[in-house]
């Protein structure tokens, strides 16, 4: 982690000379902002409360380097829903409510759809053509409209059969899986956002290749955009040589420049050479170059979600895997009632969603329940914010600490406890939130939503209709109350390590038809 020099000993003299560049950039920033930033007609209202600022540096000494989640929750505990902490350049606000959330990204989404990843993120790791990462305007609103032409509310339908059969690829896989599930689901959920964005033959071509990539690019840019660089301030640091001791984002932006190539380009111009010899199967890049041809926007919407289509999702169907095998009733309450919608005769069909309450309620608090997914992408606001009478100043980086928002006591009652019942109550819909605000706020709402929820509840579900989910050999199950996570903001269990056996003679007889049929 950066916050002033990136040159270590014996380069003193290096180091000497880009703290004094610091010092003289952040004075000159802070004149700027005061300057550019201030707006009259909300100058009365109050910052809203954080950690102590000190000359030049602001909050920064008390920024968290690790463990991000769980010191911004400290900062609810210590200062409200709304925080304010002025670091060097900018001002950042963490927002832990999603009530507030919903005032100020929501309804405010004119004045707060901004984006600032930083130079780091958006130059030095060539990830600023990112739809999440690109500023509204124009092409943000085509490739929005993109996306959700082809996995929209209205359109997603259209891949119901190509999803029920990768479920069914997925079920053959787990009965003779054992090992760490969230690898496993990582690895299905690539093929699928291959197939549904660049089609089958691609995946068979360089599935392997593509996913591996991938899943190295989503790693590096969590640690891209969670972490505090030097270089986001002083632009002229890209050009040290990455061999320099402590050029840690140079190796790291080096790297991650080429996978953001790799993401961009490949697969869309191998789908690109297929669909000009009309051999391309039905997928979002066939419906989009049918259209609007081999376009820029539609390169960088198909890349997107290559890019960050299958993470969430992996995270969901893990956590949900997770929480089955946690709590075993649970699970037996789904396998129950799902076997009294299909008679025990037929599999799972994604039809099959509305009639199971229950188990809508079960995929709900696993979203819920020790969150997986603990921190948005921030946003930027282009005007001064007055919200709950404090003021977000213009400019300002604002998180969103999701993970907070699904274990509010205040909103929750009792959040630490794996409870579904709580989306079945009769008041649920008016006192309670969906989860799925996870997925982001306003304009900058996740495009790819709905494809990721109909395939998490799919595979997650269809797995527990056929499977018991069961401790390795010799294992004992773990107590839900010393579960651990991965501490990043996309978190995983740690020690989930697990085999599937059929749950009775008829869940044999459905996975052994399968297997005749593959």
């Amino acid at each position: 982690m950066e916050i002033v020099s990136l040159v270590e000993r014996p380069l003193e003299v290096g180091a000497a000379v880009i703290s004094l560049s610091l010092l003289g950039y952040l004075s000159a920033r802070a004149v700027y902002r005061k300057q550019i930033y201030s707006t009259d007609s909300s100058s009365q209202y109050p910052l809203p409360p954080g950690p102590p600022s000190n000359f030049l540096i602001g909050s920064a000494r008390y920024f968290p380097s690790s463990n991000l989640w769980g010191s911004f929750c400290k900062w609810q505990n210590s200062f409200g829903d709304i925080v304010y902490a002025r670091l060097p350049g900018t001002s950042f606000v963490m927002i832990n409510s999603q009530e507030v959330c919903q005032k100020v990204l929501s309804k405010q989404t004119n004045k707060t759809s901004g984006r600032d990843a930083g130079y780091m993120f958006t130059t030095v790791m060539k990830l600023g053509w990112l739809l999440s990462m690109i500023q509204p305007g124009i092409r943000h609103t085509n490739q929005r409209r993109m996306i959700r032409k082809a996995i929209g509310p209205a359109a997603i339908g259209s891949h119901d059969p190509h999803l029920e059969q990768i479920g069914n690829d997925l079920a053959l896989q787990l009965a003779e899986f054992q090992g760490y599930v969230p690898n496993l689901v990582q690895n299905v959920m690539s093929r699928v956002i291959v197939e549904i964005t660049y089609g089958r033959e691609i995946w068979k071509r360089a599935g392997e290749e593509l996913a591996t990539n991938n899943h190295e690019l989503m790693h590096l840019s969590e640690i891209g955009l969670f972490n505090f660089w030097s270089v986001n301030f002083l632009h002229f640091l890209r050009y040290i040589p990455s061999w320099v001791p402590g050029a840690t984002f140079k190796r790291v932006g080096e790297r991650t420049a080429w996978l953001s190539d790799f993401v961009r380009y490949r697969p869309f111009e191998m789908a690109t050479e297929l669909h000009g010899l009309g051999r391309i199967d039905h997928c979002m890049a066939s419906e989009l170059l049918d259209e609007f041809g081999p376009d820029e926007d539609v390169r960088d919407a198909l890349g997107m979600l290559y890019q960050a289509g299958s993470d969430t999702t992996s995270g969901a169907i893990s956590a949900f895997l997770h929480n089955m095998f946690l709590f075993p009733d649970v699970a037996d309450r789904i396998f129950l009632e799902i076997r009294h919608v299909t008679q025990g005769k037929r599999l799972l069909q994604i039809a099959d969603r509305s009639s199971l309450p229950f188990t809508e309620a079960v995929w709900k608090e696993s979203l819920r329940w020790n969150p997986f997914f603990t921190l948005g992408v921030p946003h930027v606001n282009n005007e001064d914010v007055v919200v709950n009478g404090v003021r977000i100043p213009k400019g300002s980086v604002i998180g969103q600490n999701i993970g907070f928002m699904l274990i509010d006591p205040k909103v929750w009652g009792d959040p630490e406890v794996f409870r579904p019942e709580r989306f079945l109550d009769s008041d649920a819909g008016s006192s309670i939130p969906n989860p799925n605000f996870m997925f982001g706020f306003g304009a900058r709402a996740c495009p790819g939503m709905y494809l990721a929820d109909k395939a998490g509840f799919h595979f997650a579900v269809m797995t527990v209709s056929l499977f018991n989910i069961m401790p390795l050999e010799g294992k004992q199950r773990p107590d839900p109350a010393n579960a651990q996570y991965t501490d990043m903001p996309l978190r995983s269990p740690k020690d989930f390590y697990a085999r599937f056996t059929p749950r009775d003679q008829q869940a044999e007889y459905l996975l052994k038809t399968l297997s005749l049929e593959a």
